[in-house]
């Protein structure tokens, strides 16, 4: 699996449009706070009292490529 945030992958042809893909996770967030520091396109919201928890959720295109 090849994940970008660009629409095209250099040398690379789209053959096949899959539809939108969605997926999310929880987490703890004490345990896996700076895993998605580097994340750019995530939507994540802090869960549980004492924000003992994380939610992490992601969409995007899917698509078959040659």
């Amino acid at each position: 699996m090849i994940v970008t945030t660009t629409p095209s992958i250099e040398g690379r042809r789209t053959m096949q449009d899959c539809g939108i893909v969605t997926g999310e996770a929880i987490l703890g967030a004490h345990l896996f706070k700076d895993i998605f520091a580097s994340e750019r396109d995530l939507d994540y919201e802090v869960l549980g009292s004492g924000n003992g928890g994380l939610m992490a959720m992601a969409s995007g295109t899917a698509v078959v490529i040659s």
